[in-house]
């Protein structure tokens, strides 16, 4: 397997929003070599929000434009989530080798603007 191949990508219906259409969630996820004294993984999950093909800029309290968005969406685990007044809140979870991080999520969707807020209280614990 090549360094930086694409392994999986695809899109999912991620959120439906109130009368406005479903939020898909789109993936790729990518194989890079790691030397063998690495923590990091090996394999990374790239995520976007788009609604009728239009991608949402995302705005995140820590600066980050990211949205933790877990594994089983990609392996087709979930259903879509329905927002009320253009807000969702879950669970996310994310497994690594030296522990999790977890923790509730919660996005705001302005579809006007093509925004999505997100926060969240995510807490890594130790293996």
């Amino acid at each position: 397997m090549a360094d930086g191949e694409v392994i999986a990508a695809g899109e999912v219906p991620f959120v439906i929003l109130d009368g406005r259409g479903t939020v898909m969630a789109r993936y790729e996820t990518v194989r890079r070599d790691q030397p063998a004294h690495s923590l990091s993984d090996p394999e990374s999950t790239a995520w976007t929000l788009v609604l009728d093909g239009t991608e949402f800029e995302v705005v995140g309290a820590d600066g980050r434009p990211w949205v933790p968005i877990g594994s089983g969406w990609a392996r087709g685990d979930e259903q879509p989530m329905i927002a009320r007044a253009g807000v969702v809140s879950y669970e996310f979870f994310y497994a690594h080798h030296l522990g999790w991080l977890a923790g509730p999520v919660k996005l705001t969707f302005d579809v006007d603007a093509m925004v999505v807020d997100v926060e969240s209280n995510l807490k890594f614990e130790a293996d």
